[in-house]
């Protein structure tokens, strides 16, 4: 019992003298810097680029989910395999990589109108 009770008695001493030292000290978060150039330019430090890139990155199966018939196909692909009597012979990773190629040859007319149309218009190649 004495024991548990120095124990929380060092405790509250050590916290209760750190809190000076660590006043002292800058509590601005260095890593997540954004610094604005004379011309207007910005630039992000480098873990805030990889925090973007990670939530967009994380974000891309949902795009292809919603906005392209990747989930008909996979519909179809489960019930053809279930019409043919089959369990699992064509595994669910053979049938959403199938899947995966069908929806980026069915798509590739669009992206191509995307790309002429929208980013073509906004970005021309000089």
């Amino acid at each position: 019992m004495k024991k548990i009770l120095w124990l929380v008695l060092f405790t509250l001493v050590a916290s209760t003298l750190s809190v000076g030292v660590f006043a002292a000290d800058d509590l601005s978060m260095s890593a997540l810097k954004l610094t604005t150039n004379p011309d207007g330019s910005q630039e992000y430090s480098v873990t805030l680029q990889i925090l973007m890139f990670m939530t967009a990155l994380s974000f891309i199966p949902a795009a292809v989910i919603m906005m392209t018939s990747f989930t008909r196909i996979v519909v179809v692909m489960a019930i053809l395999r279930q019409a043919f009597g089959l369990q699992q012979t064509p595994s669910n990773q053979v049938i959403i990589g199938l899947t995966l190629f069908m929806t980026l040859f069915i798509m590739t007319p669009v992206y191509n109108q995307i790309n002429e149309v929208a980013i073509g218009l906004t970005y021309p190649i000089n």
